[in-house]
């Protein structure tokens, strides 16, 4: 798992540069749009997102953050294999957010496959957070939700009779 760490930086940016080759080649076309940023594509009518710009920008800033998590992990902050959860997790919420703008998807069972899968990992790698950090979550909400309710005023005028 130490290995694979290592490599999430690289796999972002190759695929910062497969999503930008996808754009200027014009193989990943985003759906219509009346949206100030658009092109038009060859073969397709009207203007349309830029799906595939947005992800290597997205990717982008995960390549960056990535590099960060890695030298915590050299610091032992974090455990062997946490960015590669991490990265994938990051992964599937970008394909699950972008599918839906993109065209010419692959359906199965009345959904975009994609958007399934993606689906399946969030829930999945979600959860296996969820557990791994449940202490520091509770430990999160009981102090940031003290420090909440202690500036809220909870007293109640009361009218006069």
């Amino acid at each position: 798992m130490e290995v694979v760490d290592y490599l999430m930086t690289s796999f972002f940016i190759a695929l910062v540069l497969g999503k930008l080759g996808g754009f200027f080649s014009g193989a990943e076309v985003g759906t219509k749009t009346t949206f100030f940023i658009s092109v038009k594509y060859l073969g397709y009518q009207g203007l349309r997102h830029i799906t595939a710009f947005y992800e290597s920008l997205f990717f982008l800033v995960a390549a960056f953050f990535s590099q960060k998590i890695l030298l915590e992990i050299r610091k032992e902050k974090f455990f062997k294999g946490f960015l590669f959860y991490l990265s994938i997790f990051y992964f599937a919420l970008i394909n699950f957010l972008f599918d839906k703008i993109k065209e010419n998807q692959l359906y199965f069972l009345g959904f975009s496959f994609n958007w399934l899968v993606s689906l399946i990992l969030l829930l999945t790698i979600g959860g296996y957070f969820v557990y791994y950090f449940r202490s520091a979550i509770l430990s999160f909400i009981k102090y940031y939700g003290q420090k909440i309710i202690k500036k809220i005023n909870f007293r109640v005028k009361r009218k006069a009779s």
